[in-house]
This record gives structure tokens, C-alpha cells and sequence, in this order.
């Protein structure tokens, strides 16, 4: 069996370009334009299509060419390949280019599947039909590379403003044909989990890094999953379609963790806040009312109504001791003059008349007994007195005005609610 060398392996691989007879001479290539890059005025990129990718350089570009030729492009590249011996790459040197298409094939599909996803009612997302985000999520699922640095963002964000949830990997790969398999796969795992919001997340990249999230399989299970789904793939000047069946837009990787998390340490200190403010609101509720317990204190001190309250019961008590012996000298008037009235009558008239007399005078006897005070207090009836004196009518009250009830066996102060003259409804 013969060994070859590298540099021999190249070389037959190089004979064999210059004596096939479409490679052996110049030849147009029509693709979009990958990874465009002037450096020192050569230009480095790629031709790609759906059937593949091919390195190329074009020396010397033109500066006018360069000035319009943008990432996406589609141009036709007219050179000859050779193979690029240090690398062990095939290459296309360029000569000669002619730009096709601004917007690029992948960009056109992009627009194509939009517009039929947008038919079909898949995109964009209703309004009435995007689901809230938990306010405290206690797990959050991330479908993202494990070793992607759009995960890497996610975890130190979440950690540095929630690092109380649990966050759930759902790995995924995020770039090539399987890609979109794959990101079906964990978006349908991460749905049937127990976390509470899903992100979706890549970092940024050419639009064919991006494209796995622009299938529209990738774009249906978004739709599709069953918690609320936060898309945050690429830079802010990125736009996938995944991103229109989503609960919720972010801008990067970072934004949607921000968006799925709320800041502890600011809500923490807002709480602070709020306590804080209720604290020293209640102290100065409680001040206010010490104060006025004070000033209260002050007065009941200055007007010492206890003395009040004495010196009206000794003046009540003098009221009632007058009132007492005025009945009794009345009686007592009333008495001796029915004794001698009496004592007239039998002496001139007849006996009958005498009793019908005495039957008078012992009623009007009863009638003058009845106005003595202390026995009018002891049959149920009392007397009102406002500011020491005795009140007889209505109209002598106000409303809310203090006054005093007289019983038998003490007073009672009360005040007066509304006054009612008689007669009124």
C-alpha cells in the first residue's frame, strides 16, 4: 500500500482541479455572501447556498464594489479554484463580482415563511392570547447550549437578581441541520416540566447561525408550548421568527432573563422602604396621640372636675334639703289650715257636709303632699338640671348639650342627641 504525504495528497489534488474541464479555467458562482471581511483591502468570506458553503478571497477588491457589497448579499464570483495548501482548504479566488440581490436567499425564505406563518395565524402572537410572567418564578427553565455564553449570561443575571430560583437547563444545539430538532425536542421537555417560564436563547450571530430559530418547526413549538416562553436569541438588531410566537420579546439573552426574573434586591428595598414609611407613620400617629393625652391630662389637672363634680353634688344636696323642708312647712300650713277650717265647719253646718268637706280637703291634702321633692324622687320621677338649674322645657336644651339626671339614690350625666317638642313627629 503507498503512503502519501500531505503536501503530496495536495498536489494531486491540485492537478486534478487543473485537469477537469469545468475547475481548469474561470467559473462564476452564484451565492449569498457569509462572514464578508476587508482586511488590508482583500476581502475574505464565503459563498453559501442551500447545497453548501465555499470559501473565497478576492484580492485587491475594488473600493467601490466593497462600499456596496453587505452580509447576505447575493453575487455572482467569477475565479478559479485552487486549494489553499497551508489550511488544506479549498478556495474560490475571486476576480471579478457582480452583486445579485440585497436581500440574500436565506433572507428571502425569511420573508416567504413569515408571510405564510402570518396567513396561517401562527405569527404574530394576539395580545389576548400572550400568557403573564410569574412575578416570583420558583424555577426557570433555559433552553440554550450548555456551553453557549448566552447561557453562561442568563445564569449570572438570574444569580445576581434572583438567586433564589432554580434554574433548569434543557440543552439544546443551536446551530446546524440537526439544530431545529433538537430545540423542538427540549422545548416540548421544558413545557412538560415543572418550571414555571421558559427561556429560549441564543447568542448572535449571522443570519445563518440564526436560521434553526426561523424553522418553522422551531417556530410552531414556541407557539405551541405549554408555559409561558420568553425569546431572547441573538443581538438587539437580530429578528427571528420565534420571536413573534412568543409570550414575550427580549433583545438578548441577558434581557430575558431580566424579564423572567424580578430584581430581589430592589424589591427587597422597596419593602424596606414601604416598612420604613409605615414605621414612621405610625410613630407619629402615636405622637400625636400622646400629645393629645397630654394636653388632656393639662386640662383635667387645671379644671379638676372631680371638685366640680363635688361642689355640684353639695349644691345638689343643698337644692334638695330647701326642696324637702319647703314641702314639709307647706304640708304643714296646709295642714293646720284644713285643722281649722274643719273645726269651723262643724261648728255651722250639718254632718254630711262636714264629711263631703273632709273628703276634699284630705284630696287636696294628697294634691299638696304630692309637690314635696323627695317624694316625688322616690315614686320613679326625677328632675333635669343643666349648669345647676332645674330645666322645665325642650327649647332650653341644644344639641349635644350636658346635663344631669336627679334620682332617688344619685345622678346621672348625660347629654342631649336631639330634642323632640311634644306635638312634633
Amino acid at each position: 500500500m503507498d503512503v502519501y504525504s500531505v503536501g503530496q495528497c495536495l498536489t494531486i489534488l491540485q492537478s486534478a482541479l487543473a485537469q477537469d474541464e469545468i475547475l481548469q479555467g474561470s467559473l462564476t458562482v452564484r451565492g449569498e455572501i457569509s462572514g464578508w471581511k476587508i482586511v488590508r483591502g482583500h476581502a475574505y468570506f464565503s459563498l453559501k447556498d442551500a447545497g453548501g458553503m465555499i470559501k473565497s478571497v478576492y484580492f485587491s477588491v475594488p473600493a467601490i464594489l466593497a462600499a456596496k457589497i453587505a452580509e447576505g448579499n447575493v453575487v455572482d464570483a467569477t475565479g478559479q479554484f485552487k486549494i489553499y495548501a497551508e489550511r488544506g482548504e479549498l478556495q474560490l479566488y475571486v476576480r471579478a463580482m457582480r452583486l445579485q440581490n440585497v436581500a440574500g436567499l436565506l433572507q428571502l425564505r425569511f420573508e416567504e415563511l413569515k408571510m405564510r406563518l402570518n396567513r396561517e395565524g401562527v405569527i404574530p402572537k394576539p395580545p389576548e392570547a400572550r400568557r403573564s410572567l410569574p412575578s416570583f418564578p420558583r424555577q426557570i427553565g433555559v433552553v440554550a447550549s450548555r456551553s453557549s455564553a448566552a447561557f453562561a449570561d442568563i445564569v449570572q443575571t438570574l444569580q445576581k437578581r434572583y438567586p433564589v430560583a432554580e434554574i433548569r437547563l434543557f440543552h439544546t444545539g443551536v446551530q446546524g441541520e440537526n439544530a431545529k430538532i433538537e430545540i423542538v425536542r427540549a422545548l416540548q421537555e421544558a413545557g412538560r416540566s415543572a418550571v414555571e417560564v421558559v427561556i429560549l436563547a441564543r447568542g448572535g450571530g449571522s443570519i445563518e447561525d440564526l436560521w434553526p430559530f426561523n424553522e418553522e418547526v422551531v417556530v410552531r413549538a414556541v407557539r405551541n408550548c405549554e408555559k409561558p416562553i420568553i425569546v431572547g436569541v441573538g443581538h438587539e438588531i437580530d429578528h427571528t421568527l420565534s420571536e413573534y410566537a412568543a409570550d414575550v420579546i427580549a433583545s438578548t439573552p441577558t434581557g430575558a432573563a431580566m424579564q423572567a426574573s424580578p430584581d430581589l434586591h430592589a424589591w427587597m428595598d422597596q419593602y424596606r422602604q414601604k416598612v420604613d414609611h409605615a414605621r414612621l407613620t405610625l410613630l407619629l400617629t402615636i405622637r400625636r396621640i400622646e400629645e393629645k393625652v397630654e394636653n388632656f391630662a393639662r386640662l383635667l389637672r387645671f379644671y379638676r372636675p372631680d371638685q366640680m363634680l363635688l361642689r355640684e353634688l353639695e349644691n345638689a344636696e343643698r337644692m334638695r334639703r330647701r326642696l324637702a323642708q319647703y314641702g314639709r312647712n307647706i304640708c304643714q300650713g296646709v295642714a293646720r289650715s284644713q285643722e281649722d277650717h274643719f273645726k269651723r265647719i262643724l261648728s255651722v253646718t250639718p254632718l254630711r257636709h262636714i264629711e263631703e268637706t273632709t273628703a276634699r280637703l284630705d284630696a287636696l291634702y294628697r294634691i299638696v303632699k304630692g309637690f314635696d321633692p323627695g317624694l316625688v324622687l322616690h315614686r320613679g320621677y326625677a328632675w333635669i338640671e343643666k349648669d345647676g338649674k332645674i330645666m322645665s322645657s325642650v327649647v332650653e336644651f341644644g344639641e349635644n348639650d350636658p346635663f344631669t339626671v336627679r334620682l332617688k339614690d344619685g345622678n346621672v350625666e348625660a347629654v342631649a342627641k336631639k330634642t323632640i317638642p311634644s306635638g312634633a313627629k
